[in-house]
């Protein structure tokens, strides 16, 4: 067949973190699991954050949601892991998984009180580390790790380069192929 691109953008795991936001078959599922807080998990100290926390709003909002809001974050991505799932049965069903490169990444990750902290917009791990995984059979070896440092700007001429595609010149991004195909580089 003609070759196709397909970008799935999916909106969860996201705030706000409540079960109104998670189909109820996967609420069930995480509705009375105790997950506990991050060893790093500090009480409030995210008004050096924004300026509109303080230590009554840490209290109020975020120190009595918190086990809530880590069993609606865990349910939404048990979900986003069925459905990625379904996608990748169907390229199997139709004889696509061979030929298909499958990206699964995120934008950031969620602090829920580490270093007092909640949400995104640090360079900590935990809001700054996301996944960069890549499928492609025969070609990515399964199961391989690398420790390259991937940014944003190096999806594109990557994936191009996977592709066979000579990245433009003016890319700000770097070719990481190499080391997605378990080869060395520079």
């Amino acid at each position: 067949g003609d070759p196709f691109s397909l970008f799935v953008s999916y909106g969860t795991p996201h705030q706000p973190w409540s079960w109104e936001n998670v189909p109820e078959e996967w609420a069930e599922k995480f509705r009375d699991v105790t997950f506990g807080l991050p060893a790093n998990y500090e009480d409030g100290s995210g008004e050096y954050w924004h300026a509109w926390f303080d230590r009554d709003w840490w209290k109020q909002k975020v120190a009595p949601n918190l086990e809530m809001w880590q069993q609606v974050y865990y349910a939404m991505t048990a979900n986003l892991d069925w459905n990625v799932g379904r996608l990748l049965a169907s390229l199997e069903e139709q004889g696509l998984a061979e030929d298909t490169i499958v990206v699964f990444t995120s934008d950031h990750g969620e602090m829920f009180g580490a270093h007092g902290r909640v949400q995104k917009n640090i360079f900590y791990e935990e809001a700054a580390r996301v996944p960069f995984l890549v499928r492609w059979p025969g070609r990515v070896p399964e199961g391989a790790a690398c420790d390259v440092c991937l940014n944003t700007p190096d999806i594109m001429p990557t994936l191009l380069s996977l592709m066979d595609v000579t990245p433009p010149e003016a890319v700000d991004g770097m070719d990481l192929s190499r080391w997605l195909l378990g080869e060395q580089g520079e």
